[in-house]
């Protein structure tokens, strides 16, 4: 077994860390069955982006140690080699002898089609697939019993213009039917049918309703929703539509007290209060009532809310992230606390002050950022900010005092955008005047929209606006705000639409 690993140079060959001379040892401790010391593919494939002269060497051994049974992590073995496969297809630097050493293996790749194990076989057809390879799919697709590597090859078939839609598999024939553009009531057909276990080997709804031509998206979803399903794929179109709100919400809350339909109940801009006070006590579900009627400002969230503050029974953290309008996740508690009006603030600064004085770091820096956003009405509690180490705490209490000190003219023009915004807000609140920060504001919102960003700082700024009463230079920005349908957001999750309500929120404020 490995014959022929000693009679290479490693450490003459490349991978991403260096030196390949650690590469043998770790092939030899997987061939014994052993945990090896480093990770093979974090050093042979990391994130892709090239395909270095190690790969070319360690593929055959990878291959070997695939089909060899007591390998340690033996599916790991040849799905590394899958990466690799798919990297070489498309990026500009690939080993020179990367092609020649796969032709050799492609042979002990095709066999291993037939392997016990479903990942083996998964990894097979994903090398093969990426290579141009599908003579070998096609023969092993009919005899493919393990369901979801069967989506898998029928995925790779379709791609390369295979026509599956007869195949008795709802997946099959959904993905084969998205691939050719068929009409919504076939896909609709199809989709029901399906295993959503079963699926994820391709996508998911999601997936569908994003192939889909744009009129016929919000018919086909509410469908879904009617038939019990299809909570993710209303996420995704009721984030890219938010005037779709209405026409959704009674639908979504028929599906509760499922919890991702209450997460997303929890964002619209249709309120449900009766619905999350009668689960604001569920130990399941009874955050998610929190954070919905925190959202409402509802008087009746403010004890279970403060009891949670107390506590610390909140284990939500502040997370962001893009590319995802699944509200799988909450907010953090001071998030929570951040969304309540204004004038329920009073209500639970007590509780707030006193987890300041008990808690740990990531809690305070929660909370101080709240305090960050309270701003004034958290006054009372600058005797425990002032205890409490810089540098967060010395910007809350600026915020909290509100007296800043004029900015240098180079802030005002600087290059970072949260760094304009608030010299042009300090600028403002020094003067009293808000001519030049008005400008400067206007700019940053401007040059948001235009890049198709809304950013946070863009959004702050145009609060500003409001907040300082530039409603003559900010109405035009304030229209371009109401009139877009889409949703204004920088960030995904339930961000993806309280992001949006309060670029809203802000702009009406200026008309």
């Amino acid at each position: 077994m490995l014959d022929g690993l000693d009679d290479i140079d490693w450490g003459a060959l490349r991978h991403n860390y260096g030196s390949a001379g650690d590469v043998p040892g770790l092939l030899r401790a997987h061939a014994a069955g052993e945990e090896p010391d480093d990770d093979l593919r974090n050093l042979l494939y990391h994130q892709g982006g090239w395909v270095p002269s190690a790969a070319t060497a360690a593929l055959p051994f990878l291959v070997e140690l695939a089909g060899t049974p007591g390998t340690h992590e033996r599916p790991d073995m040849l799905e590394i080699v899958g990466e690799l496969a798919q990297e070489a297809t498309w990026s500009r630097h690939v080993d020179p002898g990367w092609a020649a050493a796969w032709v050799a293996v492609l042979p002990r790749v095709t066999a291993l089609l037939g392997d016990p194990e479903p990942r083996i076989r998964s990894a097979a057809a994903q090398g093969l697939a990426a290579c141009g390879e599908h003579g070998p799919l096609r023969a092993r697709f009919p005899a493919e019993t393990d369901p979801m590597v069967r989506v898998e090859i029928a995925t790779y078939l379709i791609e390369a213009g295979d026509d599956l839609r007869g195949d008795p598999s709802p997946e099959v024939r959904l993905i084969s039917l998205v691939a050719a553009g068929a009409e919504a009531e076939g896909v609709y057909d199809a989709l029901i049918a399906t295993d959503p276990a079963v699926l994820s080997a391709w996508g998911d709804e999601t997936t569908v309703v994003r192939r889909m031509g744009a009129d016929a998206r919000p018919g086909f979803v509410h469908r879904l929703l009617t038939a019990g399903r299809g909570l993710s794929a209303a996420a995704v179109l009721l984030s890219e539509r938010r005037d779709l709100d209405g026409e959704f919400a009674g639908a979504i809350a028929t599906l509760s007290p499922d919890p991702d339909a209450l997460r997303l109940l929890a964002v619209l801009s249709v309120p449900c209060p009766a619905l999350f006070a009668g689960l604001i006590d569920d130990p399941e579900v009874g955050d998610i009532a929190v954070w919905a009627l925190a959202r409402l400002g509802d008087e009746r969230v403010i004890a279970p809310l403060v009891r949670r503050v107390r506590e610390d029974s909140w284990h939500h953290t502040r997370a962001h992230f893009t590319g995802t309008h699944r509200v799988g996740d909450l907010p953090s508690i001071g998030e929570v606390l951040q969304a309540l009006p204004r004038e329920r603030v009073a209500a639970v600064l007590p509780a707030v002050r006193e987890r300041l004085r008990l808690g740990g770091g990531q809690e305070r820096l929660d909370y101080l950022n709240t305090l960050i956003a309270w701003g004034a009405l958290a006054v009372e509690a600058l005797p425990e900010v002032a205890a409490l180490d810089p540098p967060l705490a010395r910007r809350a209490e600026e915020a909290i005092r509100d007296a800043p000190a004029r900015p240098a003219a180079e802030e005002l023009t600087a290059s970072d955008e949260w760094t304009r915004v608030r010299a042009a807000r300090a600028e403002w609140r020094s003067t009293g005047d808000h001519t030049v920060a008005a400008r400067v504001l206007v700019a940053v919102v401007t040059g948001s929209l235009d890049g198709g960003q809304a950013s946070p700082a863009a959004r702050a700024a145009l609060v500003h606006l409001g907040e300082m009463g530039a409603r003559e230079a900010a109405a035009p920005l304030a229209r371009r705000v109401l009139d877009h349908v889409g949703g204004l957001h920088h960030f995904g999750g339930w961000r993806a639409f309280t992001e949006d309500g309060e670029w809203r929120r802000a702009a009406q404020a200026l008309l």
